[in-house]
C-alpha cells in the first residue's frame, strides 16, 4: 500500500471531501485518498464509465460514484444518517463490505484508530440495510408492465455463516449458510422481493415460495423460475421441465434466468457476502 510505503496511513482531516454535500469530483478524490494512492493534488483522470477512475473505484468500493451518492442523499431523506455521520464514514464501510479485511488491517490502512473505525463504520452498515424497506418495493414488479402474466423471476441464494448445525447445512457450498428468497422485475432488473433467512438444512426453493411470494402474486400470475419449482408449474411458475413450456421461448427464458444467476453472481462479488460472516 502507498500509504505503508510513506510510513504513515492518510489521517481523516487530510481527506478531501470531509464536507457532507460532496460532488462526483470530490469522491474520487475521496476514494483515491482513503486507499492510499492519491496525493493531495486535486487532479483527477477521466471521470467517464470505464474509464481508469471509474473502474479504480468501483473495484475498491463496489459501487459507482453515482450510485454511492445516490445512497447519500437516501440516507439523508429517510433520516438515516448515524448522529454525527460524515461522508468518508460512509466509503469507509463500502470498502469493508468489498474486501472484508480484519478491522486492525483497515483502521491502519484508514489511518485511524481500530476502536474508533468500528464505531463510526458500523453505524453506516446497519443504516444501509435499513434502506432495504425504501428501495426493494415490492410493487415494483409493476414497472415497465405489458399486461404479460409473468412479471417477476425468482430464485434463492445461499450465504456463508460460521455455524454447525444440519438444520444450516447447505449443498451448494458444503458448508453452513443462511438461504433468501430473491424475485426480481423481469423487464427492468429491480430487485422486487427479498424473503429470509431460512435454513437450507430445513427448506427448499419450493417451501419458501408457497410460504411467502406465491401468496403475494395476482391471479392468474405467474414467475419464472427453475426446476426447482417444478411443483407449483404451471399454475404459478413457469420452469423449463414443464410440460406447458413454449419451445419457441426457450431462448427467451433462459435469458432471464441467467440475468437472475448474475444477480446472486453480484451479491457474492461483495466480500462480506461471499465469506464465512465473522461478526
Amino acid at each position: 500500500l502507498t500509504a505503508i510505503n510513506n510510513n504513515m496511513a492518510p489521517k481523516r482531516h487530510e481527506y478531501p471531501c470531509s464536507k457532507n454535500e460532496p460532488s462526483i469530483n470530490d469522491v474520487y478524490l475521496l476514494g483515491k485518498r482513503i486507499i492510499g494512492c492519491h496525493s493531495s493534488s486535486s487532479k483527477t483522470g477521466k471521470l467517464t464509465i470505464g474509464s481508469s477512475e471509474d473502474r479504480l473505484f468501483r473495484q475498491s468500493y463496489g459501487l459507482s460514484v453515482a450510485v454511492v451518492l445516490e445512497a447519500w442523499r437516501l440516507l439523508q431523506v429517510h433520516n438515516l444518517l448515524p448522529d454525527g455521520g460524515c461522508f468518508y464514514q460512509l466509503v469507509w464501510a463500502l470498502h469493508f463490505m468489498k474486501y472484508y479485511e480484519p478491522e486492525l488491517v483497515l483502521s491502519a490502512k484508514f489511518g485511524a484508530d481500530p476502536k474508533t473505525f468500528r464505531k463510526q463504520m458500523w453505524p453506516f452498515i446497519h443504516a444501509l440495510s435499513e434502506l432495504e424497506y425504501q428501495v426493494i418495493i415490492f410493487d415494483n414488479c409493476y414497472k415497465g408492465d405489458q399486461q404479460h402474466d409473468c412479471l417477476l423471476s425468482v430464485d434463492g441464494t445461499d450465504f456463508r455463516i460460521n455455524w454447525t448445525s444440519k438444520a444450516f447445512y447447505s449443498h451448494k457450498f458444503k458448508g453452513c449458510g443462511l438461504w433468501y428468497e430473491v424475485a426480481l422485475n423481469i423487464l427492468t432488473g429491480d430487485i422486487c422481493w427479498i424473503n429470509g433467512p431460512f435454513e437450507p438444512g430445513k427448506y427448499n426453493d419450493l417451501m419458501i415460495f408457497r410460504m411467502g411470494l406465491m401468496g403475494e402474486l395476482d391471479e392468474g400470475e405467474r414467475v419464472e423460475a427453475d426446476d426447482g419449482y417444478l411443483g407449483e408449474a404451471p399454475l404459478h411458475v413457469k420452469c423449463p421441465k414443464c410440460l406447458t413450456s413454449d419451445p419457441a421461448k426457450k431462448k427467451l427464458k433462459s435469458r432471464v434466468r441467467s440475468r437472475h444467476e448474475t444477480c446472486n453472481k453480484r451479491f457474492k462479488q461483495w466480500k462480506i457476502l461471499k465469506e464465512v460472516y465473522r461478526h
